[in-house]
């Protein structure tokens, strides 16, 4: 964040667009952290990238996480954006969201916000119970037929208006409508906007958005939501910020990064020395005789199985057969 304050980030990659989606994941926190009456709170997740390959893949994904305010969300977003890619050169730069707050107030002023899809489809069936209208309001919002979706809304509101205060219907649909409303310059897709949209780089191809959901399950929910998981402020922001660095594929890039900052070069070159010295017996007393430890006990490995010690012995056997550990 010190460099992105000094403006000393610089990232070098040229695209001509650059699609950021942005979305909450609501987490159970504990002790202290846990907030007067509630069991949580929302931890923000935002995913940018150049758009997707023949497979339907991302492609240069940056993700972020944090339980940061809004503001300085948006910093923290725009500084791993900028580690990657060179963001004087994109030419058009697309937010997709559920129209809160923190998700609009983007750093870069000349980003078009669209208002997610799934959320829009989401409100509409929570709100609407009718499924013939359902059916209606989809059509118009997929057609962009704005003003045409909003009376309607108004229509039907009005329609099943009643004095019972037991019925909730009529509040249901204003509440649609307001939602709407208040985000009725962003209900439009970007392809829908008379935009102009740089051509497609080859072997990438321009979708329409909404693939937030997806990289919120995948890359943070499973790992902290559900069987029981809850976290301090502190252990829930450095936990996302290793997934975010795992999703990104830089996560051993960081942990080098920190390695050199925190062992200094002159202690590592003793210990080598130590551990390499030609004169050091290969076997020496009880135990394993063939100084591979890969022949050896791995601990953890006769008991208990947790998840987490399935991901340990599932990381340590990884990084053996690749000649990581024990070359």
């Amino acid at each position: 964040m010190r460099d992105y304050d000094r403006d000393a980030i610089e990232g070098k990659k040229e695209v001509p667009v650059l699609f950021e989606e942005a979305d909450g994941i609501y987490i159970h926190l504990q002790g202290k952290d846990r907030p007067k009456g509630k069991k949580g709170r929302e931890i923000k997740v935002s995913t940018a990238y150049e758009g997707w390959n023949k497979n339907g893949e991302l492609v240069g994904k940056v993700m972020s996480v944090g339980f940061e305010d809004g503001k300085t969300f948006q910093k923290l977003r725009e500084a791993m954006i900028k580690r990657v890619y060179d963001t004087d050169a994109v030419k058009l730069r697309i937010l997709n969201g559920d129209g809160a707050d923190w998700v609009k107030s983007c750093e870069d002023p000349s980003t078009e916000f669209q208002l997610d899809r799934f959320h829009v489809y989401k409100k509409i069936t929570e709100t609407i119970k009718d499924k013939e209208m359902q059916g209606e309001i989809r059509r118009l919002y997929d057609n962009s037929e704005i003003e045409k979706l909003l009376e309607t809304i108004q229509t039907y509101a009005d329609s099943i208006a009643t004095e019972d205060p037991k019925d909730k219907g009529e509040k249901k649909a204003l509440e649609l409508l307001k939602y709407l409303s208040d985000n009725k310059e962003w209900l439009k897709s970007y392809r829908n906007r008379g935009l102009r949209i740089p051509d497609n780089p080859e072997g990438i191809e321009y979708k329409n958005l909404g693939t937030q959901e997806n990289q919120n399950c995948s890359n943070i929910t499973l790992r902290m939501k559900h069987r029981k998981c809850s976290w301090s402020i502190s252990g829930g922001n450095h936990m996302g910020k290793i997934l975010a660095r795992i999703a990104n594929g830089t996560i051993w890039d960081d942990i080098k990064h920190y390695k050199d900052a925190i062992v200094e070069s002159d202690k590592a070159s003793v210990v080598w020395e130590i551990l390499s010295a030609a004169q050091a017996p290969k076997y020496d007393g009880l135990g394993n005789r063939t100084g591979n430890i890969a022949e050896g006990h791995i601990i953890l490995k006769d008991s208990g199985m947790t998840a987490s010690r399935r991901a340990f012995l599932r990381i340590f056997d990884e990084r053996s057969a690749t000649g990581l550990i024990y070359r």
